[in-house]
């Protein structure tokens, strides 16, 4: 068994900082003890972890690690009971909870969990983001996580829920929106996993039931997303935003996502009324 001080040097050792070293291995530790632990299956991996892996490690890495709960309550006893089960199938590591806070954004509920992840001579603080997944009727895909000498299979989100979730964030804020990571995370799905267009359309209809926002169908998100890729003030934030990872011109991801959104709306409404001025 390696140390954490030795899977930190094993991460330096590819170019990557201390601190994304540290959050690679409480990453690797974590997901590793899910994949043991019996509640395997009530845990879907989701966020920048995911989109790390498909883009096989050339997105940056976040500094957390976010999933969802799958019929297993959010309480914090059962957080806590929870750790103690990680612990007690995989116990080389141990997990030690310092704080259990509600997050509450919108029409997401979850918490955020505070943890110390030791050895016997090494300890890192770490962020947990632990939600309910709600879009039962979504098949999850079983991802493989891969950590150099081996890898774990876990369920997470495809490829589009990932997208969906992304862009009706955007056309919830609009360009008032600063997750611009988003975009390019966005563009690459679109280029690189060939999403299926029914399966997205299907994500998008479900977030649209929700009724949040003022986002009644589908054609309101196309409007909306359409409207912000042409305000030239959000143009422009993309363009020098700090966390873009991919050396594109903005014009052709715009293009790139709308006419995407355009072949996979043909079935959801004329369109004619898809390409209406604002």
């Amino acid at each position: 068994m390696k140390t954490i001080e030795q899977m930190i040097a094993g991460y330096t050792s590819k170019g990557f900082s201390i601190n994304q070293a540290e959050t690679f291995v409480c990453q690797e530790i974590i997901i590793k003890k899910i994949a043991k632990s019996p509640l395997a299956e009530n845990v879907l991996i989701k966020g920048g972890v995911v989109m790390f892996n498909i883009t096989k490690n050339n997105r940056r890495t976040t500094i957390d690690l976010d999933f969802d709960f799958i019929k297993y309550d959010i309480s914090d006893s059962s957080i806590k009971l929870f750790a103690e089960l990680l612990n007690k199938y995989d116990p080389n590591y141990q997990i030690k909870i310092k704080s259990i806070k509600p997050l509450s954004q919108d029409d997401y509920q979850g918490k955020r969990v505070v943890m110390t992840i030791k050895d016997e001579s090494h300890s890192i603080n770490f962020k947990l983001d632990i939600g309910v997944h709600t879009l039962l009727t979504i098949k999850q895909s079983k991802m493989c996580f891969y950590f150099g000498e081996d890898g774990v299979f876990l369920k997470a989100n495809p490829p589009e829920q990932i997208f969906s979730e992304k862009l009706y964030s955007l056309a919830k804020h609009q360009s008032l929106s600063t997750r611009y990571k988003d975009i390019y995370d966005m563009y690459y799905l679109v280029n690189n996993t060939k999403l299926n267009k029914e399966l997205t359309k299907k994500c998008l209809s479900l977030l649209v039931q929700k009724g949040c926002y003022g986002i009644n169908t589908l054609n309101e998100i196309y409007l909306r997303i359409e409207k912000t890729f042409n305000d030239k003030d959000y143009l422009n934030h993309v363009e020098k935003a700090k966390d873009k990872w991919m050396n594109v011109e903005c014009n052709e991801i715009f293009e790139t996502i709308l006419e995407f959104l355009k072949r996979a709306c043909y079935k959801w409404c004329p369109f004619n009324y898809l390409i209406r001025d604002l």
